[in-house]
């Protein structure tokens, strides 16, 4: 079973901070995953840097359900 870590909905909208967190997230050592909100505040141009330094063996999840909320309300 793979752990994927859902950083997004906690991570700093301010792109160095963001870079620091997601850096702290791949450091926890039974994970092998982590998961972005589509169209979020973080696309992958501005986690270019974080996305470089994923292991070749973790997925990538992409999460619709912000998108959704923002445009049921």
């Amino acid at each position: 079973m793979k752990l994927i870590i859902t950083g997004y909905n906690a991570a700093p909208a301010e792109k160095a901070a963001a870079a620091a967190y997601y850096a702290k997230l791949l450091q926890i050592g039974n994970a092998d995953g982590l998961g972005f909100a589509w169209n979020g505040p973080q696309t992958p141009a501005e986690l270019a840097d974080v996305l470089a330094d994923l292991p070749k063996s973790w997925s990538i999840t992409l999460n619709d359900i912000p998108a959704t909320l923002r445009e049921s309300s």
